[in-house]
């Protein structure tokens, strides 16, 4: 004990320089007569204390904690003691470590939910988020967004059901982050609205000015310049009438960062520099070194190398002094373009490859990615430079840099994959739609528990009072009538779900994505492509207004929804004034070229009935030319942000072929397609007109034929 004693007074020494009163307080409570528990907490606050400004110190503080918890068996303690180790190696970005503290932490946390007494169970579940927070922290530094989510999203789901307000919009903030850098900016402003709401809720004035600075951050990778800068000066204002200097500071390089973007260099150096005072003034060396950075790239911008080099450098200096890794590496990767575009080019070379070991040791990604970028740029003007004759020493042969250069760039292509990883996609799908389906489960759940639990107090008062058999059961018959509303309205709700769904995926391919996470890609041998273009359309756009267009174009596609869905074909996209659809999938079947014929003319017919209405009411029109074509496709869901049921494949090239050779008011098929439909019933009435040998674009001479009505 007067080992951990010594311990504790070094550590004061060394803090009590900051004058931190906090400090003294818990050394001064150190020295009285303590329970050893008492004591293990005093020891963990002190680390807790210190832990920012001194990782490394509270780290061997909470050792001892550590220690003393284990000796005395003390299991929040040791819970507590393995949390703050994962905190302040995390703040050293020693993530590796931080991530087996905190599952450490976890497990205590685990083992003590399951022990815990309902009184102390919202304690040790509070605690538990928090790390799970926490481990969601460094999944994020480290790329991996699938794990983040996950994590972010355990800690969500045990705030909610704490009630615990201010921690949710928290998760949720953490959540719209991790969307945020996957470039998913419709979710990421999604958690980022939610989180405003509970802020709002609470009325924490501090936290909803964060939460509208971050919206205002996602606008802003949005492009959206004027909704960015609308929000960054709405939480401007809102930490102006606070007083809270700290996030006035963030706020002004924010929103030189917007003017950054929009290369108006003069703008942004103008709040960086606001920024840097506020920060110089309250001593916050990590946010100066950031702002130093930004300024160096506005400078960089404006082409003023030398300046751009000055604050790179200072903020070099400043990283490196309170250890940030990552501000290191991005400094070096800076610094190194900088010098490739001044002509140093060994300079640069040495830089960059600082630069991508440092990224490469703390799992960051996004500045592997951005800076292997920069480094096959560098080899890529070597190659240009030799290729043209110069003579650049230190470096190889021209087929050396190029190689050089293609392997950077494959590397940079690799983690900004790593990124959007398929998998982890696919995992975030299930995890996303699991998370959903048992929320509102749980919802309707607790809700359903509620009323069961007034139904059954009410029945016992009513036995008590009345001691009547009628009076019971009108009490069960009321129960029943609760329970029956409230199944028909989640029955309602979920089928509200699959309609949507329905709406955006055929139904086999929506059934595969929920049970899955994920629809594979599949190759049909045989399917019927329709392909549609709106001649006149141009024309028509300069003599409508916008609006009058639009609601043209959505009357068509309406109908031409309708249609498809009458002859079993599926509608895959609209591009423009485009309609694409298809038959014989994701199901084959083996009418799929006459169900595309039998919607063509219906189609045809569609546009002829317009056209002559606004021939008659002297209004502009506009013909449509529809192609066909049949062949093998392969079919499956696009992307991972925003479904999209989509085909591939020369087939698919041919239909457009089929339709760009048409004439307007007709429809177009291949030889193929013929071959399927001439002897059908729907040929019946239907005269095909061979046109010969017709030259499509990137086709040659293709056989085709015209569909007579």
């Amino acid at each position: 004990m007067k080992q951990l004693t010594t311990l504790c007074f070094t550590c004061l020494i060394f803090c009590s320089l900051a004058a931190q009163n906090s400090i003294d307080s818990l050394y001064a409570r150190l020295k009285q007569t303590l329970h050893d528990t008492d004591r293990v907490n005093t020891i963990n606050a002190l680390a807790t204390e210190i832990g920012k400004s001194n990782p490394d110190t509270s780290i061997i503080i909470s050792t001892q904690a550590l220690n003393l918890a284990e000796k005395i068996k003390f299991e929040t303690g040791i819970g507590k003691s393995y949390h703050n180790l994962g905190i302040f190696n995390l703040y050293k970005e020693e993530n590796s470590a931080a991530l087996t503290y905190y599952n450490k932490a976890l497990a205590v946390w685990d083992k003590l939910e399951k022990e815990a007494e309902p009184d102390k169970k919202a304690y040790i579940l509070s605690r538990k988020s928090t790390t799970l927070g926490n481990i969601g922290v460094i999944y994020k530094r480290q790329g991996n967004y699938q794990m983040a989510l996950e994590y972010y999203s355990k800690a969500l789901k045990i705030d909610e059901e704490n009630g615990n307000e201010e921690a949710v919009a928290r998760h949720f903030g953490n959540i719209g982050n991790v969307y945020m850098e996957q470039g998913n900016y419709a979710q990421a402003l999604d958690n980022h609205f939610k989180a405003l709401k509970q802020a709002e809720a609470t009325g924490n004035k501090t936290e909803i000015a964060r939460h509208v600075g971050n919206i205002g951050i996602i606008y802003k990778e949005q492009k959206d310049y004027n909704h960015a800068l609308e929000y960054n000066l709405k939480a401007l204002k809102l930490n102006e009438e606070l007083g809270n200097k700290i996030s006035i500071a963030g706020n002004y390089g924010n929103i030189g960062n917007i003017y950054l973007e929009q290369a108006d260099y003069t703008q942004a150096l103008d709040y960086y520099f606001k920024a840097i005072q506020l920060k110089e003034e309250l001593g916050n060396t990590k946010g100066i070194s950031t702002v130093c950075g930004n300024i160096g790239n506005a400078y960089k911008g404006l082409a003023d190398y030398p300046k751009a080099l000055e604050y790179f450098f200072k903020a070099l200096k400043l990283d490196e002094k309170t250890g940030q890794k990552t501000g290191i590496a991005f400094q070096y990767g800076n610094i190194g373009s900088v010098y490739t575009l001044t002509g140093k080019f060994k300079e640069a070379e040495d830089y960059l490859k600082k630069s991508l070991a440092l990224f490469d040791s703390t799992g960051n990604m996004a500045g592997t990615k951005d800076f292997e970028l920069a480094t096959a740029l560098l080899y890529d003007t070597l190659a240009v430079l030799k290729e043209n004759g110069k003579t650049i020493p230190g470096f190889g042969s021209l087929s050396e840099l190029r190689k050089l250069g293609y392997e950077h760039y494959k590397k940079h292509i690799a983690a900004r994959d790593s990124i959007n990883n398929e998998e982890q996609q696919k995992k975030q799908v299930r995890l996303e739609m699991n998370y959903e389906f048992d929320k509102k489960e749980a919802a309707a759940k607790a809700e359903q528990e509620k009323k069961d639990a007034l139904t059954q107090a009410e029945l016992r008062k009513q036995k008590i009072i009345r001691n009547s058999v009628a009076g019971g059961l009108a009490i069960v018959l009321l129960f029943s009538t609760v329970v029956y509303r409230q199944r028909n309205r989640i029955s309602k709700e979920k089928k509200r779900s699959e309609e949507l769904l329905l709406n955006i995926l055929p139904e086999q391919v929506a059934e595969e994505l929920k049970e899955k996470g994920e629809a594979e890609a599949r190759l049909i041998d045989e399917a019927t492509v329709l392909f549609t273009d709106f001649k006149g359309f141009t024309a028509m756009s300069e003599k409508v207004s916008p609006k009058e267009l639009v609601k043209d174009l959505h009357e068509c596609f309406s109908a031409f929804d309708h249609i498809m869905q009458k002859h079993r074909l599926e509608k895959i996209k609209t591009i423009g004034d485009s309609y694409m659809a298809a038959g014989g999938l994701p199901t084959p079947n083996t009418t799929h070229a006459s169900d595309a014929i039998k919607a063509a003319q219906e189609m045809i017919q569609f546009i002829e009935q317009g056209k002559h209405r606004k021939i008659a009411a002297g209004l502009p029109y506009f013909e449509i030319r529809i192609g066909i074509h049949t062949g093998p496709v392969v079919a499956g869901i696009v992307g991972v942000k925003k479904f999209q049921y989509d085909i591939w494949g020369d087939t698919v090239n041919t239909a457009s072929r089929m339709e760009s050779s048409g004439e307007p008011g007709k429809i177009n098929i291949s030889e193929t397609t013929y071959q399927l439909v001439k002897d059908i019933p729907i040929a019946i009435g239907i005269n095909f007109e061979y046109r010969g040998e017709i030259e499509a674009k990137g086709k040659g001479k293709v056989k085709m034929y015209f569909v007579n009505l």
